[in-house]
């Protein structure tokens, strides 16, 4: 098991890297959301898949040498402290879940045909959870909230980006020992916000009115993990990303690039076992054999 655990923890990290020095630097959200959500998914099942591939049992067994012989003391130890330290995240998972609860049902809510706005008491930067959006109540009163930022918050409720959001925040909770998981988990969220502020740009075409606006907004006070916000960090990141161009051409060869980097992870990732056993069994059958 430990092996498998390193082995998804390096691919994790390959995949992310590959994300970041590549796909990044290309504007294409679309695609790039899918790849971001398709890392663990990945980094997890490509272990239990059973091919061998180059020398791939060979490097299985000096993996298993290297740090799969650790006593029995310290994988116990291993084991209370990832369930200990799992429980508290989880714990701040469900608490956040309960105000945003809470929230709901203390506060006025306006619905509509695809989302609900919700009317908070206490200064806020508007925010979305699935359908709802969150907003300051006598800023919505008062028509004090740019249109410009309903168009956003709505492209973050039609793009069900709350799924993600949910998704990344229960691979960050289980697999918190991967340090790349939570550089991974702002790179999934700042994408969200490029796809909102595509939607933005499509829709009113002010890029310089809409820049202003976002570096004039600014949260009262801290965000619940699980909601999307235009105040996400990274503004100039999104500002360079608003500039840029599509380059068909290269985000094609890009994509025709990845299916054989795919088919190699899977030769060097995947699992020996079956492949294994089925030749220690052979061997033992001519070892059987000879010995009559």
């Amino acid at each position: 098991m430990m092996v498998i655990v390193f082995k998804s923890v390096l691919l994790f990290a390959l995949l992310f890297g590959l994300y970041l020095l590549v796909l990044s630097r290309l504007k294409m959200p679309a695609f790039n959301r899918y790849f971001l959500l398709c890392i663990p998914i990945l980094s997890l099942s490509i272990p239990f898949i059973p091919l061998v591939g180059f020398d791939q049992v060979k490097i299985d067994l000096e993996l298993h040498n290297l740090i799969g012989l650790e006593p029995i003391g310290i994988r116990t130890i291993l084991l209370i402290i990832y369930i200990i330290v799992t429980s508290l995240f989880i714990g701040r998972f469900v608490h956040q879940l309960f105000i945003l609860i809470r929230q709901l049902r203390q506060n006025e809510k306006i619905k509509s045909a695809k989302t609900t706005i919700v009317l908070l008491n206490e200064p806020v930067v508007p925010h979305t959870f699935f359908r709802w959006i969150f907003v300051y109540a006598p800023d919505y009163k008062n028509n004090n909230i740019d249109p410009i930022l309903f168009t956003h918050e709505k492209a973050h409720v039609n793009q069900y980006h709350s799924l993600d959001v949910i998704f990344a925040q229960w691979v960050k909770i289980l697999f918190w020992f991967n340090p790349v998981v939570f550089a991974w988990y702002n790179q999934l969220r700042l994408n969200h916000e490029y796809l909102a502020d595509a939607v933005v740009i499509e829709n009113h075409g002010k890029i310089d009115q809409y820049q202003r606006l976002l570096l004039h907004l600014v949260d009262p006070k801290p965000r619940l993990a699980l909601v999307s916000s235009s105040t996400f960090s990274r503004t100039r990141t999104r500002f360079i990303m608003m500039g840029k161009q599509p380059r068909k051409p290269l985000q094609n060869l890009v994509k025709l690039t990845l299916v054989p980097l795919f088919v190699l992870l899977l030769f060097l990732f995947s699992n020996p076992n079956s492949s294994s056993e089925h030749s220690n069994g052979e061997h033992g059958r001519e070892h059987h054999l000879h010995s009559k």
